[in-house]
């Protein structure tokens, strides 16, 4: 199991949370809502999410369809609960 990073999980709990189930979503919307804002103060938008998209689906966690359209998949909610599980190990550790 890898550990997500915080860009991939921000993406992942994006597609699942505000994405009405089973929906489809452009990188414009995730990199605007998931990324938030750069250091100036600019809204991110499809170029910083478009990577991070591409790898969700080499992974398994996304699908994609043309033109350009993302949804989660079981993996990608799998993922983010083996993430969840994973800090909480963690922090049970360094106790």
């Amino acid at each position: 199991m890898m550990k997500l990073t915080y860009n991939q999980a921000a993406v992942l709990k994006y597609l699942r949370d505000d994405v009405i189930f089973g929906g489809w979503a452009r990188p414009t919307p995730i990199g605007a809502k998931a990324g938030g804002r750069t250091v100036r103060g600019f809204l991110r938008h499809s170029a910083w999410a478009s990577p991070i998209l591409k790898a969700m689906v080499l992974r398994g966690y996304a699908e994609r369809r043309e033109p350009g359209w993302y949804r989660i998949t079981k993996g990608g909610i799998q993922a983010l609960y083996d993430d969840i599980q994973w800090d909480i190990k963690g922090a049970e550790v360094r106790d």
